[in-house]
């Protein structure tokens, strides 16, 4: 398609893929529900694709108003963060990304609190983590942020539920499920893939150690 666009041809490419639309278009139309809201240059549009889908579930949550959760423990809010310390519409394959959830224990429990984050893809768990030593058992509000390195994540839209919950007795404080998501993109035309411009399978995309001999 690059090919043919250099050739003087017009292209009219319809995707939700925001990196082919990146690297294929000078220009993008956005519709919603079938008529034109915006015609312009791509990143500027891409960026206002980005902002009107965090109307439902984006990638900065605000619960602090109806807090959810038990009388023990409860979700404030959850928010992407880069290391500017910005919360971003969206992450690059190549940088890595911070998730930060806000939660605030209510009572003295017997057991700590431990936050959990489940990623899902395409509908499908990609993976579930949580810290390897678990919060403080004091009462206040409590930052639960994880790192994520650089090319963990395929290029995609991921979703995100955050969860806490105690042991001994087993208890879920809170579960928020579908209000949180982000999207990751990337360059079609780096180097790194060698000359491959189509979706990569998987919900990962780890960058191992290779030795080719």
């Amino acid at each position: 398609m690059k090919d043919v666009t250099g050739q003087g041809r017009t292209i009219l490419f319809v995707s939700h893929s925001l990196s082919t639309v990146n690297s294929l278009c000078d220009s993008c139309m956005l519709l919603e529900n079938g008529r034109v809201t915006q015609i312009g240059p791509t990143e500027s549009v891409t960026a206002s694709y980005l902002a009107s889908s965090e109307e439902t579930a984006g990638s900065l949550l605000d619960l602090t108003e109806e807090p959810p959760g038990d009388s023990s423990c409860c979700m404030l809010g959850a928010r992407l963060v880069d290391r500017a310390g910005e919360s971003p519409s969206y992450a690059s394959i190549d940088h890595e990304l911070c998730l930060e959830m806000t939660y605030e224990v209510l009572e003295v429990l017997a057991s700590p609190v431990i936050p959990n984050f489940h990623f899902f893809i395409g509908g499908q768990c990609a993976f579930i983590m949580g810290p390897r030593q678990p919060s403080p058992v004091s009462t206040g509000r409590h930052v639960a942020t994880v790192w994520v390195p650089a090319g963990l994540f395929n290029e995609g839209t991921y979703s995100v539920n955050f969860a806490a919950t105690s042991m001994a007795p087993q208890c879920v404080h809170f579960h928020v499920q579908d209000s949180f998501c982000f999207q990751v993109i990337e360059d079609l035309h780096d180097e790194a893939r060698h000359g491959y411009v189509h979706q990569v399978p998987g919900a990962v995309r780890p960058q191992l150690n290779w030795n080719l001999e």
